[in-house]
C-alpha cells in the first residue's frame, strides 16, 4: 500500500478543515460555561493534538465526544476516574428498574459511553498507562454485565418464565451465574469486548430454591444478554459477547450445567474448555455458587499433570497458528493468547499468579521460573503491547469489537492514532509482529521451552514429586526437604496394611495434592496433620482410594489441613473425625435438632471434672465438625454461627447443672435459683470459633425483699465458679471449654459477679450508661429456672419498651462510642467489628431501633440479627431499601467474619494471604477476586454510617421521613 504524498495535500487540507469544523462544533456543545476549561485544553499543545487527531482519525470516538463533551474536558483534565464512578453510580441506579430488552440496551448504552469516552481519552493523552485502561475497561464491562442480567432476571420473574415456590421474587437467581475467561478475565478487556463467557446453572442449588420452568428461561437469559449488549436496531454494540462453543462442536445450548463442565475437563471430547477455565472469573449472576464452582472447577483442572498434547489441544484445538486463516490483528492477538495459555495451563497448578494474572504478569512469572527467557519475555510483552494499543485504536475508529481485518481508509486512520505516519509501514509492523508471534508459538512447542516449562510447574511429566527441595519450595512449602522426606516416607513404608497399590495411587495424587497444599495458609503444617491423619487413621478407611476415585478431596483436605487453623489439630488425632472426613455418607446437618441427635452432647456429671472429660472433647470435636461442614460445603457461612451458638448453649448448661449440684453439697439453697444471660455476639445469637462469651448472672432470692447477705454471697460464689469452670485450662495444659468475660453484670468488673432479679432491674431503670443499656437488646437467656426466666425475660422486655427519651439514649451512647480506637477499614478479624460501618456499628443500629421502636412493635424484639432489619421493615419502622441495604452489609460482615474466624485471622492490608485462603476469603465475601474483598468492605462501611448518621439523627424511619416530605 503507497504511503501518503503530496498528491494528497489537498485532501488532507479539506480534512484539516473539516476537524477544525468539528472542533468549533465540539465547543459549542459543551456550552459556555466549559469555556475556560476548554481554554485550558487548547492552550496546552499535546492535549489539543489529542483532540484534533480524534476529530481526524476515529470517527467513533469523535461522534461519542460530541455527544460527551464534558466526559471529554474531565478525562483532558485528570478526572476521568470521577466520571467512571459517576457511571457505575448511575448503573446501580439501574437496579431497582425494569422493561424491555431494546429499554435495556438505550439505558446502558449511553453511561457505557460516557465511560469510554473518559478513558479513551485518559489512553491517548498519555495519562493513564495501558494496564490502568484495561483494568478500566474491564471493571466497567463487569458493572455492565451485571446490571444488564440483573434486568433480564427481574424482567423474566415479571413475565413468568421464572418462578419460585416460596413467596416474593429473589433479589438475584440463585444458581446462575456467568463465567469470563480470556483476555477480559486478565484484565485485558477491548472498547468493545469481546468478552468471553460461558453460561453456567448449579442444577444442585436450583432444585434447593425448587425454581420451576428454568431451562427455556435460562436459554432465553442468555441469548438476550448477548443480544442487548451486542447491538440492537438503533443502539450501537455495548460489549461484543462471545459464546464459544467450549463443551463440543454438537452443543447447541447457550446455557451449560456445572456437570456438564466437569465431564468435559475430564473427558477430551471438548479440550477449550481448559484453556477457558484456567483463568477464568465470575463476571454476573449467584457469585457464591460461582466461586465455589470455579474454584472446584479449577482444582479439577490441575488434579492430574497435563501432557503437552493435552496443552496444545486445549489452546489450539484445530490448527497451531502458524496455520491460521486470519490475517491481520486477529491472528496475531490469537497467537500471543494461545503463549500466554501454554503457560497458565503448564504452571498455573504449580502458582496461581499464572490463573489470576494479567498476559504480562504470566510472561514475567514464567521468566521468573525459568520457563522462558528473559529475550524472548521482552520480545513477547512489546508484542503485547502493541497488539493491545492497536486494537484499542481500531475499535475507537469503529465503534465496534470485529475480527474482520483493517483496509483501507480504516487502515490509514489506524495508523495516524498509532503515531505511524506511513500506513505501509504500519502495515509492514503488523505482519512482522504476526510472523514472530507465529515463531514463538513453535519454539515454545519444542523439545526446549517443552522441557523448561515441566521443570517449571514442579511436578514430573509421568506425575511423580520432584525430588528437588527446591521445587517444593517453589510451590509455596517453606521447608521443601522436610515435606519431600514425609512424601518420600508416605511412598516406600506407610501403607502396608492398604489395599495394594499405595505407592502408585500416591504417585497419581501427589501431584495436585502438593500444589493444592502449597497454595494454603500453612502447607508445611497440613503436610504433617496430613501424615498424622494417615497414621491415625482407622482400618476401615483407605484415604488413597478414597482420594483417588473422589479428586474433589484433594481441595478440601488442603483447605481443611493447610487453612483450617481451628480444626486441623483435633482432626489429625482422632480416628472418629478422620472416618467422617473420608465418608461417603450424609453430609453434616444444618439445624439444631438434627445436629445434637446425630451427635448428642454429653449430659450432666456428679461432678464437674468428671463431665469435662466428656464435654471437652465433644466440644472441640463439634467445633471442627462445624470447620470442615463449611469447608466441604455441607454448611454455609451463615449456617455456622447459629450452630456454634446452640452447641455452646448445650454446653454452659450441663457446666451449669453440674457446678450447681457440686455447690449444693447437700445444703439448702438460700434462693430461687441462678439464670445465666448471655451478651455480646454470644447472645446475638452469631458467636465465632474462639470468641468470647459474655456473660450475666442473675438470681431470684427468696421473697421480695431483696437478696439476702447469704443468697448474695452463695449466688455469687457459684456464679464464680461456674465462670471458672468455663474458662480455666483443664489437667496437662488442655485449653479452657471457652474464654469468659463476666464484667457486663451489674456489678461491673470489681463488683459481685452475680445480682439479684430486683437489683438487675433497677440496674438498668436507673442512671446506667447509655451504651450498657442498649447493649440490652441483644441479651439471650442460656438456662435458668423456668419461672426465674419468665421473671427475667419479662423484665428484659419491660427495660427495652419503658418509656424513655430513646433519641437522647442513642446520642449519648454515640458520644460514648466516639472515644473508642476505630480502624477506618478492614484490615483483620477485629477490625471487622470496629471499624467505622462494621458489626458494631450494625449491631448499634439494631439495638438503637429495638430501643426506639420495641413498645410500638414488640415483634421486632423476638428476632435474631440477621433478620432483624426484615423485621423492622415489615413493622414499618424502616424504609424497605435502607433495610435490605443493612441486612447486605450484616451478612457480608458475617460471611465474612466466620471465614476468618475458621481459618485464623489474617491482616487483609499488608499482603494477599496464600492463594487459597484468598479465594476462600474471597468467596465468603460474595465476589470473584480477594483483590475486591477490601474494597468492597469500604463501599459496605460508607454506606452503614451513612444510615448509621441518619439514624442518630432520628430521621431513620419511615414515620419520620414522611413527616420531613410533609413538612
Amino acid at each position: 500500500m503507497a504511503s501518503t504524498t503530496a498528491s494528497d495535500d489537498a485532501t488532507s487540507r479539506k480534512a484539516s478543515a473539516e476537524v477544525m469544523a468539528r472542533l468549533e462544533h465540539w465547543r459549542r456543545r459543551a456550552g459556555v460555561a466549559q469555556a475556560a476549561a476548554i481554554q485550558a485544553i487548547l492552550d496546552d499543545p499535546r492535549r489539543e493534538a489529542v483532540l484534533l487527531s480524534v476529530f481526524e482519525h476515529a470517527p467513533h470516538l469523535s461522534d461519542l465526544s460530541l455527544q460527551h463533551p464534558d466526559a471529554v474536558i474531565d478525562a483532558l483534565s485528570g478526572r476521568a476516574d470521577a466520571v467512571i464512578a459517576q457511571v457505575e453510580g448511575d448503573l446501580g441506579a439501574l437496579d431497582r428498574v425494569t422493561g424491555p430488552v431494546p429499554a435495556l440496551s438505550r439505558a446502558v448504552s449511553p453511561l457505557k459511553e460516557r465511560a469510554a469516552v473518559a478513558i479513551a481519552f485518559s489512553d491517548l493523552s498519555g495519562l493513564w498507562e495501558c494496564e490502568r485502561v484495561g483494568e478500566a475497561l474491564a471493571r466497567l464491562g463487569r458493572r455492565v454485565v451485571e446490571t444488564s442480567l440483573a434486568w433480564l432476571v427481574r424482567l423474566a420473574f415479571r413475565h413468568g418464565e421464572l418462578k419460585v415456590d416460596e413467596d416474593g421474587t429473589p433479589s438475584t437467581l440463585p444458581g446462575f451465574f456467568v463465567l469470563a475467561g480470556k483476555s477480559f478475565a486478565a484484565g485485558e478487556p477491548g472498547y468493545c469486548g469481546p468478552i468471553d463467557i460461558l453460561c453456567v446453572t448449579d442444577q444442585e442449588r436450583l432444585r434447593s430454591l425448587r425454581l420451576r420452568a428454568a431451562d427455556r428461561a435460562f436459554e432465553r437469559l442468555a441469548g438476550d444478554l448477548c443480544d442487548s449488549l451486542g447491538g440492537l436496531k438503533d443502539v450501537p454494540q455495548i460489549f461484543r459477547l462471545t459464546t464459544a462453543r467450549r463443551l463440543g462442536t454438537r452443543a447447541t445450548s447457550l446455557v451449560v450445567s456445572t456437570e456438564e463442565v466437569m465431564a468435559a475437563l475430564t473427558g477430551d471430547d471438548a479440550p477449550e474448555v481448559r484453556a477457558f477455565l484456567v483463568n477464568a472469573t465470575v463476571l454476573a449472576g449467584d457469585l457464591e455458587a460461582g466461586t465455589r464452582f470455579l474454584g472446584l472447577a479449577q482444582e479439577q483442572l490441575f488434579a492430574r499433570t497435563l501432557t503437552v498434547e493435552d496443552i496444545r489441544r486445549a489452546v489450539a484445538p484445530e490448527r497451531p497458528p502458524s496455520e491460521e486463516t486470519e490475517t491481520g490483528l486477529a491472528a496475531l492477538s490469537m497467537g500471543l493468547q494461545q503463549i500466554v495459555d501454554v503457560c497458565r495451563l503448564a504452571l498455573g497448578g504449580a502458582d496461581l499468579a499464572f490463573r489470576e494474572g494479567s498476559a504480562r504478569d504470566v510472561l514475567h512469572e514464567a521468566e521468573r521460573l525459568g520457563a522462558l527467557d528473559a529475550y524472548s519475555v521482552e520480545r513477547l510483552l512489546g508484542l503485547l503491547h502493541f497488539a493491545r494499543r492497536v486494537e484499542d485504536r481500531l475499535q475507537l475508529v469503529r465503534g465496534h469489537a470485529s475480527p474482520e481485518p483493517a483496509q483501507g481508509g480504516e487502515l490509514a486512520s489506524l495508523a495516524a492514532l498509532c503515531a505511524f505516519s506511513q500506513t505501509d509501514l504500519f502495515e509492514t509492523v503488523i505482519e512482522g509482529a504476526i510472523a514472530e508471534t507465529r515463531q514463538y508459538w513453535l519454539s515454545l512447542m519444542s523439545e526446549g521451552p517443552r522441557a523448561r516449562l515441566g521443570a517449571a510447574s514442579g511436578l514430573r511429566a509421568d506425575g511423580e514429586v520432584s525430588e528437588t527441595q527446591g521445587t517444593l519450595e517453589r510451590i509455596g512449602f517453606q521447608d521443601g526437604g522436610d515435606v519431600g522426606t514425609t512424601v518420600d516416607g508416605w511412598l516406600s513404608h506407610r501403607f502396608e496394611r492398604s489395599k495394594g497399590g499405595a505407592p502408585k495411587r500416591l504417585s497419581e495424587i501427589a501431584p495436585g495434592l502438593l500444589t493444592a497444599v502449597g497454595r494454603t495458609r500453612d502447607p508445611d503444617i497440613a503436610i504433617r496433620r496430613l501424615d498424622e491423619v494417615l497414621r491415625n487413621a482407622p482400618p476401615s478407611v483407605d484415604p488413597l482410594m478414597r482420594v483417588r476415585d473422589e479428586p474433589r478431596l484433594i481441595t478440601f483436605l488442603a483447605d481443611l489441613f493447610g487453612n483450617g487453623v481451628h480444626a486441623r489439630d483435633v482432626i489429625a488425632k482422632d480416628p472418629l473425625l478422620i472416618a467422617e472426613l473420608f465418608e461417603t455418607g450424609a453430609p453434616y446437618p444444618t439445624t439444631r435438632e438434627r445436629w445434637l441427635e446425630r451427635f448428642s452432647p454429653p449430659l450432666a456429671a456428679p461432678r464437674f471434672e468428671d463431665l469435662r472429660q466428656r464435654l471437652a472433647p465433644w466440644l472441640s470435636e463439634n467445633r471442627a465438625r462445624l470447620a470442615m461442614g463449611l469447608l466441604r460445603g455441607d454448611l454455609s457461612v451463615l449456617d455456622l454461627p447459629p450452630l456454634l451458638a446452640d452447641l455452646t448453649d448445650e454446653a454452659v448448661r450441663a457446666v451449669v447443672d453440674t457446678v450447681s449440684a457440686e455447690h449444693r453439697s447437700g445444703r439448702a439453697e438460700p434462693g430461687r435459683g441462678l439464670a445465666v444471660l448471655a451478651l455480646g455476639e454470644y447472645g446475638a445469637g452469631l458467636p465465632s470459633l474462639g470468641g468470647t462469651l459474655k456473660l450475666t448472672f442473675v438470681f431470684d432470692p427468696d421473697g421480695e425483699e431483696g437478696p439476702t447477705a447469704d443468697s448474695l454471697q452463695y449466688y455469687s460464689e457459684l456464679s464464680r465458679a461456674i465462670a471458672r469452670s468455663l474458662s480455666t485450662p483443664g489437667p496437662d495444659g488442655a485449653p479452657p471449654l471457652f474464654a469468659v468475660d463476666t464484667s457486663a453484670g451489674p456489678g461491673g468488673a470489681s463488683g459481685d459477679i452475680a445480682a439479684s432479679l430486683r437489683v438487675f432491674r433497677n440496674h438498668y431503670v436507673g442512671e446506667v450508661g447509655a451504651l450498657e443499656l442498649l447493649s440490652l437488646s441483644n441479651a439471650r437467656i442460656v438456662c435458668g429456672p423456668k419461672a426465674l426466666t419468665e421473671r427475667l425475660r419479662a423484665a428484659l422486655a419491660d427495660l427495652i419498651t419503658r418509656p424513655r427519651k430513646a433519641q437522647r439514649v442513642l446520642q449519648d451512647a454515640d458520644r460514648a462510642r466516639a472515644t473508642l480506637p476505630r480502624p477506618d477499614q478492614i484490615g483483620s478479624l477485629g477490625d471487622i467489628e470496629r471499624m467505622h460501618g462494621g458489626l458494631n456499628d450494625l449491631s448499634f443500629i439494631v439495638e438503637g431501633l429495638r430501643l426506639k421502636h420495641g413498645a410500638e412493635h414488640p415483634y421486632i424484639l423476638s428476632t435474631g440479627p440477621l433478620d432483624a432489619f426484615e423485621a423492622m421493615a415489615r413493622a414499618k419502622c424502616l424504609e424497605p431499601d435502607t433495610a435490605e441495604e443493612l441486612s447486605q452489609s450484616l451478612r457480608f460482615y458475617v460471611r465474612l467474619k466466620t471465614m476468618l474466624s475458621v481459618s485464623g485471622d489474617v491482616d487483609l492490608k499488608r499482603a494477599p494471604p496464600a492463594a487459597r485462603l484468598a479465594e476462600l476469603i474471597a468467596g465468603a465475601a460474595g465476589v470473584a477476586d480477594f483483590r475486591a474483598v477490601v474494597p468492597l468492605a469500604k463501599g459496605y462501611a460508607e454506606r452503614v454510617m451513612t444510615h448509621y448518621r441518619a439514624i442518630v439523627s432520628g430521621h431513620d424511619t419511615v414515620h419520620s421521613l414522611r413527616s420531613n416530605e410533609a413538612a
